[in-house]
């Protein structure tokens, strides 16, 4: 840890935004704790789920956030469940090999298996990037 995050992190100084270190702690700060509480709620409340995701430049790499977004799918698949109206993951990769691995990748991160496993030909991704979101909605 450099010194300039060891500062930060002893006086309690963090970014604005979430990103890169101490996200387990910013994300318990107002507003971000209000707002991952309501995407949370969103995602895993078999009651009252979303009925639409879009995903846009996410990494996947969140663990507390995959889980969320896996439980919706879960949600989404069970018997009784609430489906998801529209599921849509939007990145910008061109090359094909790109592409097949942040699918790959993405799988992974949700914890989704042979039966369940996100594809290009489900219709989810998209890779032209955000400025196309506007043909899914």
């Amino acid at each position: 840890m450099s010194d300039l995050y060891r500062e930060m992190n002893t006086n309690e100084m963090f970014p604005s935004i979430i990103t890169g270190g101490f996200k387990s702690k910013k994300v318990q700060m107002l507003p971000f704790s209000h707002y991952y509480g309501e995407f949370k709620e969103k995602m895993v409340d078999p009651e009252n789920p979303c009925d639409e995701l879009y995903i846009i430049g996410y990494s996947f790499r969140d663990d507390h956030i995959n889980q969320s977004i896996s439980e919706r799918l879960k949600i989404h698949r069970s018997k009784n469940g609430k489906p998801l109206n529209r599921f849509v993951i939007v990145d910008y990769k061109m090359e094909e090999e790109e592409q097949d691995k942040f699918i790959k990748e993405v799988n992974k991160a949700l914890g989704l298996g042979k039966k369940t496993k996100l594809t290009k030909e489900s219709g989810v991704f998209n890779f032209s990037g955000a400025d196309t979101i506007e043909e899914f909605m």
